[in-house]
């Protein structure tokens, strides 16, 4: 250590290159706070180069690698090949983590390098160092004297970060201590880390035996030959994608939402990540052209941000349009009103992979039974977690935050793991397809990563012996369809879009209510609480009317998104059918039971003949469709039993005649458990019956937008405007 620079260090002419406003603020924040007194900005490379040329006494320039007009690289090269600034010490600040990146920077005369994003110690000893204040020295460790501890058993070191996607390493470590599960061979130690690179760094080095990480960081690693194998799946799904709240701009179109997020920033956890890989994905649907800061042909502009700023930053900046993150930052973020949902990775690659566990080659070289032990119980802890969310989010807030300094609370871990949409930690089969998928895509499409060997890299040898005793069943990743995504999320926003004491028109719907009318008048509100909801939809016409199905999907464990998925590709593969309505409900039944579904589907089939004015009701035990005639209401019920439950099932049917200016109103039971839940108990066992009725005949002089209007707000104020249960109801006008 030079003593002269330990003594005089914080008075240092600092210059910060960053064209990123709220990162360049971060870093200056951070250097006033470790007391350096005098520190020059520019926003690009090129005006760091200006003030070099006339600023004199600058002793440490830190720039951003991607800038326009002249990026970090550029300005590197010039003050190497300037005979005044050539010996200036000079730390490239980058989201630039791929490993060829930092090895061009070094071989440029960068004396340093810190990836974003970076917490205030990575930042101070990286300056430290380059100053020759503190000796760094982050040389891998390849080889390492592992021993047993003194109960014969292999310490096995795991590092993580603070999110949710992590939360199974919480579970087990849990599970350990309260004694469900005994170890034979390995004892667990967990090393919370708060941002992905020292993560990496401890990896490298051989602090940690094992890291759960983004699986393109992994990757990277790998390409440079790093002795490491991925073992386990940490989760499947997971991040979410919020964005800045404008509520001047309505953003239900594609232009709309193209507009709203051109020219802005976009942030990321990191450059290497499923979040870029989808972010991606996305704008490009949109019809951008998404890129680093130094690509003139971008204009929607990646940054990397550590996840925790990102809400506040982008609540501060309107130049900000959104950020994709893991949970539950996003979650967070939309209950505190900082942002709106965008969509969840789930629906742009629905099951996709994001964080693996990897451990280095010499641990499972030293102790493999260790190795598979350790993945058995992961798998298995990974299953609780699915299975009891709630005690599950609390183990996770003490896990990830227990020290309170992040804030997570219990209920929001809850709502993300409750979920299939959100997480997945059921299945955590590594499938190299899907793996493959990811470095094939960031390399050709994103000119990220370095190709591998994923047969090398992926050692499935563990997994496949703890996914069999475990009896995972495996969920299959679906190929990303970005069109197709894009068409789900605008159906989404449309309806959030509309305030709730508005009816929904006939053009908007939600992701689980399919709607082609056009030869008669219709209103509904859905109000979902679930993911997915409960209900689904499918209503059509037919060369002499319409049909009408619902139904309702009652799981009796926790497969309720499979049994979802099941239900509506059926309703989409018979949309549009004039086959009889007991005829299809029949193929619904023995699908169900030919699929082993462990739920109770009930549901509606009405056929509407407008030409000769009458209609045919099949029902599933659903509640019944109320006929409104004359000002009067009429309940159609046929009798009905679920679905899935009897393979030799039998429909009653009903007809009714058909006036014009009839109204038809069906709804789910959603709506009956919702408002039962908020009656007196003296009142449940006759409320069933008429309280719909009774609200119906209160407004049926009325229009029949006003009518379905004031009977929904009737509804949610008889559930005290906090449904229970996911809730649909539908009118209909008859011309």
């Amino acid at each position: 250590m030079n003593p002269a620079n330990a003594n005089n260090h914080l008075k240092t002419k600092i210059l910060i290159a960053e064209d990123a406003r709220a990162v360049r603020n971060l870093e200056v924040s951070m250097l006033k706070e470790m007391g350096y007194e005098t520190i020059l900005e520019a926003d690009d490379g090129q005006k760091a180069i200006d003030i070099l040329k006339i600023e004199k006494g600058v002793g440490l320039v830190i720039s951003d690698w991607n800038m326009p007009n002249a990026t970090g690289y550029d300005l590197l090269v010039w003050m190497r090949s300037d005979d005044a600034c050539k010996e200036i010490p000079f730390i490239m600040a980058t989201g630039q983590g791929e490993k060829k990146k930092v090895m061009k920077a070094k071989k440029a005369g960068a004396n340093n390098l810190v990836t974003k994003p970076f917490s205030p110690i990575d930042f101070k000893l990286v300056i430290e160092s380059t100053l020759g204040i503190v000796k760094n020295d982050q040389a891998a460790v390849l080889k390492r004297d592992l021993k047993k501890t003194a109960s014969g058993k292999t310490r096995l070191k795991i590092a993580h970060i603070p999110i949710t996607d992590h939360v199974v390493l919480g579970a087990l470590k849990h599970l350990i201590s309260t004694g469900e599960f005994t170890p034979k061979h390995f004892e667990l130690e967990t090393q919370r880390m708060m941002l992905w690179n020292p993560v990496q760094v401890a990896l490298e080095k051989g602090d940690v035996d094992g890291v759960l990480i983004l699986a393109p960081i992994a990757m990277d690693l790998f390409s440079f030959g790093m002795p490491i194998k991925l073992v386990l799946l940490a989760h499947k799904n997971g991040s979410i994608c919020v964005r800045n709240k404008d509520e001047d701009i309505p953003l239900a179109e594609k232009d709309a939402l193209r507009d709203f997020f051109c020219k802005k920033t976009f942030y990321l956890p990191h450059l290497l990540s499923v979040h870029h890989l989808l972010s991606t994905m996305f704008l490009r649907e949109l019809g951008l052209n998404p890129g680093l800061s130094d690509n003139p042909e971008a204009n929607a502009y990646f940054e990397v941000i550590p996840p925790i700023k990102m809400p506040d930053f982008q609540a501060k900046d309107k130049d900000v349009g959104g950020f994709m993150v893991a949970e539950p930052v996003g979650t967070k973020a939309i209950v505190t009103g900082v942002g709106d949902l965008m969509y969840l990775s789930s629906e742009l690659w629905p099951n996709h992979p994001c964080c693996v566990i990897v451990l280095r080659d010499d641990i499972i070289e030293f102790d493999p039974d260790a190795v598979q032990e350790f993945v058995n119980m992961s798998v298995l802890a990974g299953q609780f977690v699915y299975k009891h969310p709630d005690i599950a989010a609390q183990i996770a807030v003490d896990f990830l935050d227990p020290d309170k300094s992040i804030g997570l609370k219990a209920p929001v871990l809850e709502k993300v793991l409750k979920s299939e949409d959100s997480i997945i930690t059921d299945d955590l089969f590594p499938n190299i397809n899907d793996l493959d998928r990811i470095q094939i895509y960031m390399r050709e499409k994103m000119g990220m990563g370095t190709l591998i060997d994923m047969e090398k890299f992926v050692d499935t040898r563990f997994a496949e012996i703890a996914c069999k005793q475990a009896g995972v069943i495996q969920r299959p990743s679906v190929i990303p369809d970005p069109a197709k995504a894009l068409s789900m999320i605008l159906e989404r926003i449309t309806s959030e879009a509309i305030p709730q004491q508005h009816p929904i028109k006939s053009q908007a719907s939600t992701a689980e209510v399919m709607v082609d009318i056009k030869k008669l008048k219709y209103l509904y509100h859905a109000r979902p609480v679930n993911t997915p909801c409960t209900y689904l939809a499918n209503m059509y016409d037919t060369p002499n009317g319409c049909n009408i199905a619902i139904f309702d999907i009652n799981t009796f464990d926790m497969e309720a998104h499979h049994y979802t998925g099941i239900v509506r590709n059926f309703i989409t593969e018979y949309s549009h059918s004039t086959e009889d309505g007991g005829v299809i409900l029949k193929k619904l039944n023995a699908l169900l039971i030919e699929k082993k579904v462990n739920a109770a589907v009930t549901g509606i089939f009405t056929r509407l003949n407008l030409q000769e004015m009458r209609g045919e009701i099949v029902s599933a035990s659903s509640p019944p469709m109320i006929l409104f005639r004359k000002h009067i209401p009429q309940p159609v019920n046929a009798k009905g039993k679920p679905l899935g439950i009897d393979r030799n099932i039998h429909f009653d049917k009903k007809t009714f005649t058909l006036h014009s200016g009839n109204r038809l109103f069906f709804h789910t039971h959603g709506v009956i458990h919702s408002v039962r839940k908020c009656v007196n108990l003296k009142q449940k066992r006759k409320f069933h019956f008429n309280w719909l009725d009774n609200i119906l005949l209160e407004n049926g002089k009325e229009p029949f937008d006003i009518m379905v209007e004031n009977t929904w707000q009737n509804i949610m104020k008889q559930c005290q405007n906090k449904p229970g249960d996911d809730m649909l109801f539908i009118g209909f006008e008859i011309p």
